[in-house]
Order: structure tokens, then C-alpha cells, then sequence
């Protein structure tokens, strides 16, 4: 769940709604690591790919959590 961007959105408004120097640089940090985390974690495990809509947690509730809707087979060449 927190490893989603629907919740990154929602801290960005509180964020700008109160704005605080700790709490941009734990925005600015989230950001980062969310990005990090799709890019590093997509090809974690040889034998499947991530999907690249895994980390909006709506697609995830969407296909009720099931390991097979969140990833993809990897093509072996």
C-alpha cells in the first residue's frame, strides 16, 4: 500500500497544503525511492517482469491482489 503512487499524490497535497522543510524532504525522498523501486524492481526475478502499473495501488486492488494479474512472463531469447 505504501508503495504506491495514489499515496504519493495524497502526501504531495498535505505537503503543499502545510508546508515544512522535513516533510519535503521525506516527499522528495519518497519520490525518489518509488521511482528507484519501478525501475530496479522490474526485472528483480529472472522468471517474471513486473508490471509497470504495479505501483498504483488502484491496478493492484483492481486485480485483487493475484500474483499472476501483478507480473508478466519474462521472454527468454
Amino acid at each position: 500500500m505504501f508503495h504506491s503512487y495514489e499515496l504519493f499524490a495524497l502526501y504531495s497535497f498535505l505537503v503543499y497544503k502545510y508546508p515544512n522543510p522535513i516533510l519535503v524532504g521525506v516527499l522528495c525522498g519518497m519520490g525518489l525511492h518509488l521511482i528507484l523501486d519501478q525501475v530496479g524492481n522490474r526485472y528483480l526475478i529472472k522468471a517474471f517482469v513486473i508490471s509497470p502499473w504495479f505501483y498504483f495501488f488502484t491496478f493492484r486492488a483492481w486485480g485483487g491482489f493475484h500474483k499472476d494479474w501483478l507480473r508478466t512472463p519474462r521472454k527468454l531469447s
